[in-house]
């Protein structure tokens, strides 16, 4: 067999098509399949609650800025919970608040970051929900994670990406309401405490995801499991440019509610916070 010889002036521009080549296959072919096995989900979490005080000093401060917060504008708290979520080495603690003169709930989440190199890193988010008899919802949150889900269409949402002030954050949440609710009715039925919550919550999740064809019930092992269509569609929504789309889509949704409400845009709304 004679050697195969390339003409060194080839060596590059292959290297070169070569790389985005494996980067295409490995984001948008081999990852998908990684997800639907890595984004197996359990029938049951376990939800554990806790009492707050308890807590390790990192995880009560964080707590310790929102849950004053909420308390001074009427809110109250009917218990706490903890989730570990072992295969991400993350723990997250949630609390429940409700205020009964207008019928809100919020959630106070926690999420512990373990990292060997980083330490313990803790991240506080509040989540403001109002719920009403025909099963549809408003919610405004300061979470910035995106979620590989499809959106929930009876769930209209709002998202303010890391906005510490939450009294503030509230009144957007009161303003929408208000505008929005129509002549819906408002209900706390569904908010008796954290962990029929958070089970509950987690059972329509994954109904709604089951319906839509992204996960199937395996009730033999009693977990859910992503299908290819699932993981495939998961696994792009946070991939290139369908991240983008999304994170447009959102933040039009968000400016364009507070300009209706009186807030101006984001950016004025995030510099109008009295924490900072």
């Amino acid at each position: 067999m004679l050697p195969l010889h390339i003409n060194p002036n080839f060596v590059v521009p292959l290297l070169l098509l070569a790389l985005p080549a494996y980067l295409l296959l490995a984001l948008y072919v081999y990852a998908p399949f990684k997800t639907k096995v890595g984004q197996i989900k359990r029938v049951r979490e376990p939800y554990v609650p806790i009492d707050i005080g308890q807590l390790p000093p990192e995880q009560a401060q964080a707590f310790a800025q929102a849950a004053t917060q909420l308390a001074s504008i009427g809110f109250v708290s009917i218990g706490a919970l903890q989730h570990d979520i072992p295969k991400q080495s993350l723990a997250s603690f949630v609390s429940i608040w409700v205020k009964k003169a207008e019928l809100d709930s919020a959630q106070v989440i926690g999420v512990t970051i373990r990292n060997p190199q980083l330490g313990l890193k803790v991240e506080t988010l509040v989540t403001f929900r109002t719920e009403f008899t025909d099963g549809t919802a408003i919610v405004t949150s300061s979470t910035k994670y995106r979620s590989s889900f499809p959106p929930d269409r009876l769930c209209s949402s709002v998202r303010c990406p890391g906005f510490s002030d939450f009294q503030l954050l509230y009144r957007l949440h009161r303003a929408r309401v208000e505008q929005d609710r129509g002549s819906r009715t408002a209900t706390l039925h569904r908010v008796q405490d954290p962990v029929s919550r958070l089970e509950l919550e987690h059972t329509e999740t994954f109904a709604r995801l089951v319906r839509a064809g992204y996960y199937e019930l395996d009730s033999e092992q009693q977990k859910y499991v992503p299908t290819l269509k699932g993981a495939f569609f998961m696994t792009y929504r946070l991939l290139p440019p369908f991240k983008q789309i999304s994170h447009f889509l959102r933040w039009r949704t968000t400016n364009r509610t507070l300009r209706r409400l009186g807030f101006g845009n984001l950016r004025q709304f995030e510099l109008s916070q009295s924490l900072r």
